[in-house]
């Protein structure tokens, strides 16, 4: 039973673009904030700093991935619970941070440096490389937490202020509007139906990526989600790894055949 939920055998491309995308988002949330430049002064930063950068690097071009990778994931986790909750700073300590802290533990569990690397390129030279397939049991995981962030997000929103249409009108207000909110008779109804559509789709998208005849159709609708929120709303890197996230439903050889397709 254990074996037909968790093993995930197949092509570890996959875990080769998602090694890369993570990294990009990696460094995309949080390099200027770790630069030397802004903490010259503090011993801790220019310490994490020099590491951020450093496993970052490797493990963005794959070398030496199997020490790399987990020591980048240690080092996001040590920038979410050490910097951001127990020393406070909160720009580290929210729901995006967290979902990108997640993604990196779960990529640095597979044998992400087998495809798209500098490992693999030195394998070969050397004669040493291994096949391109493995079990990549961490991308269900990786799945799972993906529908438990839609599941709990949704029921977060199950409320009367929520579906009222009440909360997201007071969002747009403290964004774009301030104090001079526009008096439309069509506003308010539009606020309602984009706040029940939105948790109708959360729901869906914590569901249906799991059968294998929902899975596109209902991803596509995520990506198109996702592009609004990110339109919409000052959400940094979350919606890009939510959609980086997305890999991890498919099964592993589908994702090369798709590459595949595409190279040819």
């Amino acid at each position: 039973m254990i074996d037909r939920v968790f093993k995930n055998e197949g092509s570890t491309l996959v875990v080769g673009i998602l090694r890369i995308a993570t990294v990009l988002l990696l460094w995309s949330r949080y390099a200027w904030e770790v630069h030397p430049m802004k903490h010259r002064d503090e011993p801790e930063w220019l310490a994490l700093s020099g590491v951020f950068y450093v496993v970052t690097l490797l493990m963005g071009v794959g070398l030496w991935t199997r020490v790399s990778a987990p020591l980048t994931a240690a080092t996001t986790l040590a920038m979410y619970f050490g910097f951001g909750i127990e020393l406070g700073y909160d720009d580290w300590a929210h729901h995006h941070t967290y979902t990108l802290m997640t993604l990196t533990v779960f990529v640095a569990m597979t044998p992400c440096g087998r495809s798209l690397s500098v490992d693999r390129w030195l394998a070969l030279r050397r004669g040493t490389a291994k096949p391109e397939r493995a079990d990549l049991w961490p991308l269900r995981l990786l799945a799972w937490q993906c529908s438990m962030i839609y599941f709990w997000g949704a029921y977060q929103k199950t409320s009367v202020a929520y579906l009222g249409g009440d909360r997201l009108e007071q969002i747009f207000g403290f964004l774009y509007f301030g104090s001079d909110f526009p008096e439309s008779a069509w506003l308010h109804p539009l606020f309602v139906v984009s706040a029940v559509g939105s948790v109708l789709l959360e729901y869906a998208l914590a569901v249906l990526p799991w059968f294998k005849r929902t899975r596109v159709p209902i991803l596509v609708l995520g990506c198109l989600f996702h592009a609004v929120i990110y339109w919409s709303f000052p959400v940094a890197t979350f919606s890009m790894t939510m959609v980086a996230m997305y890999l991890a439903y498919f099964p592993p050889d589908d994702i090369e055949t798709v590459v595949r397709k595409l190279r040819s």
